[in-house]
């Protein structure tokens, strides 16, 4: 199994927005912030996951 590059470099920007994203859900999780604050955090860090993995299926090979 050949190891492939990574279609983006971790201080792409989708990168960066999705782990920030992410870190901002586990923060509210932690600090069992309401349950709608969570699921909208969720829902950004959703959508830039989504954002991220739709320009790694079109970025060059």
């Amino acid at each position: 199994m050949s190891a492939e590059p990574h279609p983006h470099p971790a201080d792409h920007p989708l990168l960066q927005a999705s782990i920030q994203a992410l870190r901002a859900y586990l923060a509210a999780s932690a600090e069992e912030r309401p349950y709608r604050e969570r699921q909208q955090l969720a829902r950004v860090w959703l959508a830039a996951a989504r954002r991220l993995y739709a320009d790694s299926q079109t970025a060059p090979q």
